[in-house]
């Protein structure tokens, strides 16, 4: 068992489910075909799709809740992707494009406010300046980190690739425990790479 999410967690092979007659859970041996039953009441399991050729990490999350004989089912896919030659170099001359028109409305900004004088502008207009400066200063920032991100992105990719394939599932002289461990660790590396994906695509949506 593993945390993931701040919950316990258990690792199969998919096989590990359909064609074997047993899984252990907490050291108890459950039969696999009772081991999802009429008294369970929610099932969420999360599968791991790798492309290792084209640097790319796909993650399909089902959440099942069981009740009176009904089952309600709701999925999502999440990937993570390496930015690499044409596209890397398509993405650093548009983030090259969009920081010199930013640092443009940024100088004809600046250029108001010394000619016009700030507090003698309407509250309308200081307002429209602000927010001006402010979007000349934060669409920047994100494009340049969003382009660092890229860069590494390849890198990153690739050694969390090889932590959940690398793991030497088959060794006898490594304990099942410290597989489960080199596995969570390389797992909860794609969470949070994930999750901070999620969390720069909804900043550059909102502004």
């Amino acid at each position: 068992a593993g945390v993931l999410h701040g919950l316990q967690v258990y690792s199969e092979f998919l096989s590990g489910i359909m064609d074997t007659p047993y899984v252990v859970r907490e050291d108890i041996v459950l039969d696999t075909q009772s081991y999802v039953d009429q008294q369970t009441l929610h099932v969420a399991v999360q599968l791991l799709l790798m492309s290792p050729e084209h640097g790319i990490l796909s993650e399909l999350s089902i959440a099942a809740k069981l009740d009176a004989g009904n089952v309600i089912a709701e999925y999502h896919v999440s990937h993570l992707n390496s930015v690499e030659g044409a596209n890397f170099i398509t993405y650093v001359t548009l983030t090259v494009v969009v920081v010199i028109l930013c640092f443009l409305v940024m100088f004809d900004t600046l250029r108001r406010i010394c000619k016009e004088g700030f507090l003698v502008l309407c509250l309308t207009a200081r307002a429209q300046l602000v927010i001006d400066l402010g979007l000349g200063l934060t669409v920047p920032t994100y494009y340049i980190v969003r382009c660092y991100q890229n860069a590494v992105s390849g890198h990153h990719v690739k050694e969390i690739l090889v932590g959940l394939m690398d793991v030497p599932w088959a060794s006898s002289t490594m304990s099942f425990a410290e597989k489960e461990d080199q596995f969570f660790s390389a797992l909860n590396e794609l969470e949070w790479a994930l999750m901070t994906d999620k969390a720069m695509h909804l900043f550059a949506f909102l502004v």
